[in-house]
């Protein structure tokens, strides 16, 4: 069940434990980045631990799954065909994902979709006010949305394009 959970300063500890893991599986390719409500003090969240995984190009981006799936890295298939320019892979398969599950968005680094989540991450980060709204948001979203975890992402996808294009207006 979709449920949002309060914000845990364990979920830092559990980034860099993975991150380190992630790099002896990975090497120096890529760029690991936690990103997502675990990545922003004060944020209630899912309390899944979002990993951007920036490759340079598309080549060592698809070297890397094989390597990832032998280390328990599930590559969702349904989801292969929402997401375009990120492949994802996650601890929790095709099953409902819960509270300390990890999931894993590999893209290239130069791309619009890790940039973004970077910009959005730091902003909330610095931005206290816009973060307890944020987090209002999703909590009144979880009241509306019966369950439907696909309803709930895309409502927080319109909220975090508003957020990233007052940024972009700001610069």
């Amino acid at each position: 069940m979709l449920a949002i959970h309060p914000y845990s300063d364990n979920f830092p500890l559990i980034f860099r434990k993975e991150q380190q893991r992630l790099r002896e599986i990975l090497g120096n390719d890529c760029i690991i980045e936690h990103f997502g409500s675990t990545a922003i003090p004060k944020t209630p969240g899912k309390g899944i631990i979002d990993i951007m995984v920036g490759f340079s190009n598309w080549q060592n981006l698809q070297k890397a799954i094989p390597k990832l799936s032998k280390n328990g890295y599930i590559l969702s298939k349904k989801d292969q065909n929402k997401r375009k320019n990120r492949v994802f892979l996650s601890t929790s398969g095709e099953k409902e994902s819960c509270l300390g599950d990890i999931h894993l968005h590999l893209t290239l680094k130069n791309h619009p979709i890790f940039r973004d989540a970077m910009v959005f991450r730091d902003y909330l980060r610095q931005n206290s006010q816009l973060r307890q709204k944020y987090g209002k948001h999703k909590g009144d979203l979880i009241k509306r949305i019966n369950g439907q975890r696909s309803d709930y992402a895309q409502l927080k996808g319109v909220f975090i394009k508003k957020v990233l294009k007052q940024i972009r207006t700001k610069v």
